[in-house]
Parts: structure tokens; C-alpha cells; sequence
């Protein structure tokens, strides 16, 4: 078949021609009919690669380029009104006894105002000869294209393909792009092959089931630019392309890059997937965009390599988004995960995670963990092989996953380093290695260590983990252990650092109490400081036989957003502490009580007068890095208070969160504070986690958010203290 050269020859004639010409040598005479019709144009002659061509006749028609295709130094499309088509409908042709095809519309440059469409559409039609096949491809072939309208790609028979074969290609805003079916692929092949580029300002949509495909020029750069709108339904891959992210937004399924291909980030939100071969990021990876790096087999020079790299071309990558390295697979399946040639300052989230013992993660690249920024580590190794690594974020290493350093890597903290224990034997751990060649891992120790406790797991007093295991170089120690573990620096001569369980995390209610010296757990009467033979000890809970205490407070306001309100005089109550950080059986009386211009009253009770149910209740963090407390109040079943007001029966339902005022002295009184603004409580919930809402049912209206303002003292039988320490 001779297509290639056909369409060679018309590229090279076309791309030969000087500028545009400014009057039009040819012009379109107005209504439907075939670009190949000589009486369609004025003068009546078809127009040739060294002319400059108008359709500009007003009016709604359709303008067919023929099988052969049609060709013009300049081509001016859009009318003064209507809209004005070009249909390159791809049909085979016979050119010297050979089967052509290729059916291509072939310019200098182009320009196509916002009343316009063109229409690529590859298809099965046409002649042939022998056993050649029929149909043919649909192109677009130019040095410059501007479109302000409508560019839409079509195929209906998947044997052939659209093809956007422009030097530059700019979708101006307002213009379009769509893939509605097939493969459109942007390309320039072959002996001499020109560069191309595409500028999206407008909007490229890829419909489901249709794909784009990007390949290589032969010669200069081959780059799809977006500013615009992309909205990707079926699939947009890059073989050897370049892709740059300069702003817009991109919706729908990942842009896949593989080997060869590189992505220019630096705005706009989306994702992106690596998942063969090497692939280029540069620049800055924005807040609400996701990078994945996905490991798979590669081939190259006869061999399979199990691996994908994430090449940072000599450059620091700024990550505000999230990266995602994926090392899935084992045997012959998936692939380990290469990150090098450059660094990474992590402002956003890095997800790093390895199926299988013959798969990891591979740093090979310098990574700056900001304070904004957090890297976890989810599952298998991860290798720090030989690089730089600082931490002044939020490092978690789960369960069973390892952060390895070796090959004089080096990982300097400053920030907090949060390793996960699911049990005694499952927890993340760090890895300090020296395997051969340049050197052992390294570690310096500072910031926080603040180990996790998760799957419901609670250590036995005392017992010990050995987070960090090495026969590397530790160095320094953590300024702070949290969570109610304390550090482990006496092992190092045999190779791990660690750290000892001593207390169940905060808050909870307690004391903490005097003991002989030297076998208490803390150092200070405010039990706040761990060591091992100090003269103090965290006691929590209540005795037994001590458990009650007694609940009084003031005035106290239920506000729904609506604006309906009850206010009551007084309040009291009773309760029992039910463990560390637990109430049972609270019972609340509210007196005094009146709203919606009567007195409110519950069943069976004084008038204005209302009685809860036996309620719960919870301690929790409202903001643990203030060191502040909270106790949510909820009744387990039911209504928290039914009541009624003049007749009109009134439901409050839901939890309530208020603040724990306490002076960190043993005391029998705790103050809980309920504040409500316009009928939304402040605070609305634990801090990381669901919002406790009440709500309220006034005669047979829908439910409205409720707020609680009260000042409520609970006293004890016997001194508690809140410890908020972490």
C-alpha cells in the first residue's frame, strides 16, 4: 500500500508553502456538497496544496472531503451565520492498482471559528482490490491549526483509526475536542517525521469506550499541553509523549504515561498512572491531584524487567498532592517501584507500598518531609538505597511494612515518626542495614516518636517493642515518646531501639498518686514525664465502691437552627463512672423550663420540669496537640429527652459534645462547658472523628440541628484528675 508515501508527499508540499495568503484563492460557493466538486467552488477549480481556501459562505451545510482527501497552503472555515462543517469521511481509494487507506485533510494552517465543526471519521467504506482491505483512516495534517469549534472524532470500524498529525494544534477556549469512538491518535511518523503539539484551552472530552493515544514524533518534541477541561470517560495514554499540566482540571480516569513519556506538572486537579518503563515528573504535583507509580514488567533489549522508575530528571519534584508507589506482584506478575535522578520536597501525602518480598520501593532520590507533609509507609519495604532522607512531617510505617535504610542512606528526624503495632510481633518497623558496598543505614534521632496502637490491640504493661532494629547507626534520641509508651535506648549494643508500653493512651479520669521511690513510672507529681524508678504512678479510674458522683449546673438553652427554643433555670443530676473514660446511667433534671411561650414539661414529671433518659457518656479529644478534653453525652437508645410544651410534644435525639475544664489538680469537681451558636454546637465533634449532633422534633414538623448551652459540675466521691497527656 502506498499511504504512507502519498501522505508523505502531501505533508511535505503543505509545509513547504510560505505564509498565509491574505485574500482567498479559493472560495466555497455555499451549501452541502464534496470538496472534490470543482463547480462547488469560485473560481470553479479544486482547490490545490499551494492555495489558500475559504468556507466562509453563511448558512448551515456540510463541505465532504473525498476519499483522496483535500489540500490547501491556508484554510479559513466560518461563516457569518449557520454553521459550517467539514466532514473527512475515511474511505479507501485506488491509486496506481494499490489499495490507499488513508483519507486525510491536508494543511498549511487552519483556523476554525466557533460556529464550525470538523468531523475526523474512520470507517469501512471504499473500494479495494484483491485481498487488500477496505476502508481507511481519517487525518488531519497541518503545520498549524486553531480551533474555535467543534473537532470530533468518530470511528466505525476499529481496524483503522483518527489521526491528528498537526505541528501545533491550539484548542482555543470555547472550542472542543471530542473522542466519541475508536482510537484518535496524535502522531508524526516516518522517514522525516515533523514534531507536533497540542494546546488544549477549551475542552477535550474522551467519551467511554473511546481511547487517545499519544505517541513519539521522529523528530522535536510530541507535547499535549492542557489549560483547559478534560474530561476523560474512556481512556487517554501516552507512549513516548510528553504531557504538561500547566492549569484546568482533569475529571474521569487517570492520563496513563508509559516508558518514554514525561509529565510537566504544575496546577490543576486529576490523576495520573505511570505503569510501564521509565516516566518523567517534573515540576509541582498540586493539592487534589494523585500521581501513581505502578510497578510492572518491562521490556527492553530482549530482557523482562520486573520494575517501573519514576525519573525526577535531575530536578526537585515539589509533591502538594499525593504520590502513590505501588509495588504489586511477585514471580512473573507486577513489578518493584525505582524513584530517582533528582529529589522530592513533600508538602502533601506519599503512599508507599510492596505486595511481596521480591518487590519494594526503591529510593534512589533525595526526599525533604515537610511539616505539612506525611509519608506512609503501608506494606512491605520500603528501601532508602544510598539516599538522603529528612522528616520534619508525619512518618507512619504500618504493620508488618519496613522503612530499610542502607547503602549510607541516612534518615534525619525532626518531625514525628509513627510506627503502627497491631501486636506483639506485627508492628512497623525501622531498618537500619549494611549490606555491602558504601556504607551502613543511618539514623538520627529528634522530633517525636509516637507509636500507634491498632486492630484493637493492647500491650501488657511494660512490654517492649523494638521499632527500631539495626545493624546501622543510631544516633541522638527522640525528644518526646507519646501515646503512653516511653523509649528504649538501653539495647543499642544489641542492635534495636525501642519502646516500653506503660500506660493506656489519653484522656482519661484518674490520679496520680505518691509511691515509694524509685518504683513509680514517672518523674513529677503531674504524672507527665516518664522514667522507669521515678516516685509517682498513674492510677486510673475510680474505686469501686466510689464510682458515683453528683451533676449540678445553671441556666441551660436548647436552640434548634430554626430558631425554636427552651430555656431552663437550673439543672442537676447523678451518674457513675463506668471505667477510664466512661459514664453510665446519667440522668439529668432540668427545672424552670419554658418555651414556645409555655411551660415545657416531660411525662410523668413536675411541671417545667424535664427528665432525660439514663444516659452515656465518653471522654475524647477535642484537640489533642492543645492538650484539650471533651465528654460526649448520648442517651444508647431512644430519645435523649422527650417533653412537651402548651401540647406540642417535643423530641431531642442525638449527642452532645462539651469541653472539660479542669486544673490538673486532683479534685472531686470537673466543670464540662456546652456552647451552641444558632443551634450548632462548638465543638461538633472528637477531633478525627463523626460529629455529634443533636437534634429536635417539634408537634409533627421534621427534624432541626439542636445546640446546648450549659455550664454542668460533675463531683465525685473522691479526687479525679483529667490526664491530657501525650
Amino acid at each position: 500500500m502506498r499511504s504512507l508515501l502519498v501522505i508523505l508527499l502531501s505533508v511535505l508540499g503543505v509545509l513547504a508553502s510560505a505564509a498565509v495568503a491574505q485574500a482567498c484563492e479559493r472560495s466555497w460557493k455555499g451549501g452541502s456538497g464534496n470538496w472534490g466538486s470543482a463547480s462547488s467552488w469560485s473560481p470553479e477549480e479544486v482547490p490545490t496544496s499551494g492555495q489558500s481556501v475559504c468556507i466562509t459562505a453563511a448558512g448551515t451545510y456540510t463541505v465532504v472531503v473525498p476519499a483522496s482527501g483535500g489540500q490547501a497552503r491556508s484554510l479559513t472555515v466560518g461563516g457569518s451565520s449557520g454553521v459550517q462543517t467539514v466532514d473527512v469521511v475515511g474511505e479507501s481509494w485506488i491509486y496506481g492498482g494499490e489499495t490507499q487507506n488513508v483519507t486525510a485533510l491536508s494543511v498549511g494552517s487552519a483556523t476554525f471559528a466557533s460556529n464550525t465543526k470538523l468531523i475526523l471519521g474512520a470507517s469501512e467504506a471504499g473500494p479495494h482490490t484483491g485481498s487488500e482491505p477496505k476502508g481507511a483512516g481519517s487525518y488531519l495534517v497541518g503545520g498549524s491549526v486553531e480551533m474555535a469549534g467543534e473537532l470530533e472524532a468518530q470511528v466505525s470500524d476499529p481496524q483503522w483509526n483518527d489521526r491528528i498529525k498537526v505541528t501545533d494544534l491550539t484548542v482555543e477556549p470555547g472550542g472542543s475536542v471530542l473522542a466519541a469512538s475508536g482510537v484518535l491518535r496524535f502522531i508524526q511518523e516516518g522517514e522525516g517525521g515533523y514534531p507536533w503539539a497540542a494546546t488544549n484551552e477549551g475542552t477535550f472530552t474522551v467519551d467511554a469506550g473511546a481511547s487517545v493515544d499519544m505517541e513519539p514524533s521522529f523528530s522535536g518534541k510530541a507535547v499535549f499541553v492542557n489549560d483547559g477541561s478534560v474530561v476523560n470517560g474512556g481512556s487517554i495514554a501516552l507512549h513516548g509523549a510528553e504531557w504538561t499540566q500547566s492549569g484546568g482540571s482533569l475529571s474521569g480516569g487517570a492520563v496513563v504515561l508509559q516508558s518514554g513519556s514525561s509529565l510537566a506538572d504544575s496546577a490543576g486537579a486529576g490523576a495520573f498512572l505511570f505503569d510501564y518503563g521509565s516516566v518523567a515528573l517534573t515540576g509541582t504535583v498540586p493539592a487534589g491531584q494523585t500521581v501513581k507509580v505502578l510497578g510492572a514488567p518491562y521490556g527492553y533489549g530482549g530482557e523482562t524487567y520486573f520494575e517501573s522508575e519514576l525519573n525526577l530528571a535531575g530536578r526537585e519534584l515539589v509533591n502538594r498532592g499525593t504520590l502513590v508507589f505501588e509495588a504489586p506482584g511477585s514471580g512473573e506478575t507486577g513489578g518493584s517501584v525505582n524513584v530517582e535522578g533528582g529529589s522530592i520536597a513533600n508538602d502533601g501525602t506519599i503512599d508507599a507500598s510492596a505486595e511481596s518480598t521480591s518487590r519494594r520501593v526503591q529510593l534512589l532520590a533525595t526526599i525533604t518531609n515537610t511539616t505539612g507533609g506525611q509519608i506512609n509507609i503501608e506494606n512491605g519495604v520500603f528501601d532508602v538505597n544510598g539516599a538522603s532522607t529528612s522528616n520534619a512531617g508525619l512518618l507512619t510505617v504500618s504493620p508488618g511494612a519496613v522503612y530499610r535504610i542502607e547503602e549510607n542512606g541516612i534518615l534525619t528526624n525532626s518531625g514525628t515518626i509513627s510506627p503502627k503495632i497491631a501486636s506483639a510481633t506485627s508492628y512497623g518497623l525501622v531498618q537500619l542495614n549494611s549490606p555491602c558496598c558504601h556504607g551502613a543505614g543511618r539514623f538520627v534521632a529528634g522530633g517525636i516518636l509516637k507509636p500507634v496502637l491498632t486492630s484493637g490491640f493492647l500491650p501488657a504493661k511494660r512490654q517492649e517493642f523494638d521499632l527500631f532494629q539495626f545493624g546501622g547507626s543510631f544516633t541522638g534520641e527522640f525528644a518526646k515518646v507519646t501515646n503512653g509508651f516511653a523509649g528504649d535506648y538501653a539495647h543499642e549494643g544489641s542492635g534495636y531501639v525501642g519502646a516500653i508500653y506503660h500506660l493506656p493512651a489519653p484522656p482519661e479520669f484518674g490520679r496520680c498518686v505518691k509511691v515509694a521511690k524509685g518504683t513509680g513510672e514517672f518523674k513529677t507529681a503531674a504524672c507527665d514525664s516518664l522514667e522507669a524508678g521515678g516516685s509517682y504512678e498513674w492510677v486510673a479510674g475510680t474505686e469501686a465502691a466510689r464510682s458515683h458522683f453528683s451533676a449540678a449546673g445553671g441556666s441551660a438553652t436548647l436552640e434548634s437552627v430554626g430558631h425554636a427554643k427552651v430555656v431552663c433555670s437550673a439543672v442537676s443530676g447523678s451518674g457513675e463512672f463506668s471505667g477510664t473514660r466512661e459514664f453510665d446511667d446519667v440522668v439529668l433534671r432540668f427545672t424552670g423550663c419554658e418555651g414556645l411561650g409555655h411551660k415545657c414539661t416531660s411525662p410523668s414529671a413536675s411541671e417545667g420540669e424535664l427528665v432525660s433518659g439514663a444516659l452515656e457518656g465518653e471522654l475524647g479529644w477535642e484537640a489533642e496537640a492543645k492538650h484539650k478534653v471533651a465528654l460526649a453525652l448520648q442517651a444508647p437508645s431512644g430519645a435523649m429527652l422527650s417533653f412537651s410544651c402548651g401540647g406540642e410534644a417535643v423530641t431531642v435525639t442525638g449527642s452532645v459534645l462539651g469541653s472539660i475544664k479542669a486544673d490538673g489538680a486532683p479534685s472531686l469537681a470537673s466543670k464540662v462547658v456546652y456552647k451552641a451558636a444558632k443551634g450548632k454546637q462548638k465543638p461538633e465533634g472528637f477531633e478525627g472523628g463523626a460529629k455529634a449532633v443533636l437534634s429536635s422534633t417539634f408537634g409533627a414538623g421534621s427534624a432541626e440541628q439542636t445546640g446546648l448551652t450549659l455550664k454542668l459540675t460533675l463531683t465525685g466521691e473522691e479526687k479525679l484528675e483529667v490526664n491530657a497527656t501525650t
